[in-house]
């Protein structure tokens, strides 16, 4: 008897301690870190770039004829290939079609417009941070959220606490952004073949030439006659 009572203690001896140990895990106290992070945006003016494009039209006609040239160029008339190489042609077909003077090029029309804006933002520029820190103590049973972002699930038993610390921080960064605009400059410029004056009396100027002459002659032949008759 004395042997198995032995027995039935040291089994219980055996066992408690794992009681004993159990029952305090259910109310430990727990230490987390928790982090968020929120940003602080801003926008500087943006750059802006120019495109400048052109329309540049050449026009080459008689005075009170037909047009001779007429061209349009994606370059400022003061490219050479404007105001060299294609006034040079514009100037040959007026001269070989008579044009004793040329006059001009005169600038008859000039708009400029806006084709499009364009803004692209680039990458966050760092200027500065900022963070907070705070303590929250929180008794289960129930889920909190904590580590990084604050993402990760923590579940507390009933009679659990967890003292959670929690870093804010605000990061301000610039965003840059650039835009691009395009221009198109429309430009008409004329030339103006001015014909040698014509040494070809008009039909007018010879019918008073006639009339006159013949005037002439009458009178004369009326003097004859008078003086013949005398």
């Amino acid at each position: 008897m004395k042997s198995r009572a032995f027995g039935l203690m040291a089994a219980s001896l055996l066992i408690a301690p794992e009681c004993v140990l159990a029952t305090p895990s259910a109310f430990a106290t727990a230490f987390t870190t928790s982090t968020t992070t929120t940003y602080n945006n801003i926008y500087t003016p943006p750059v802006i770039s120019n495109i400048q494009t052109y329309s540049t039209e050449l026009i080459a006609e008689m005075q009170g004829g037909t047009v001779l040239y007429d061209q349009t160029f994606t370059v400022p008339y003061s490219d050479p290939s404007v105001s060299t190489a294609a006034l040079g042609v514009a100037q040959g077909l007026l001269t070989g079609d008579g044009a004793a003077s040329i006059l001009g090029p005169n600038l008859l029309s000039n708009n400029t417009s806006l084709l499009s804006s364009v803004s692209v933002t680039g990458s966050p520029i760092f200027v500065s941070s900022d963070a907070a820190t705070a303590t929250t103590a929180y008794v289960g049973p129930q889920t909190i959220y904590v580590g990084a972002n604050q993402a990760d699930p923590f579940v507390l038993l009933a009679g659990q606490t967890d003292y959670d610390t929690l870093i804010t921080s605000v990061i301000t960064q610039d965003i840059p952004t650039n835009t691009t605009d395009t221009y198109l400059t429309t430009q008409v410029y004329e030339l103006i073949g001015v014909p040698a004056p014509s040494t070809v009396p008009e039909p007018d100027t010879l019918s008073l030439w006639g009339a006159a002459v013949m005037a002439f002659g009458l009178v004369r032949r009326r003097r004859v006659v008078a003086s013949t008759s005398d």
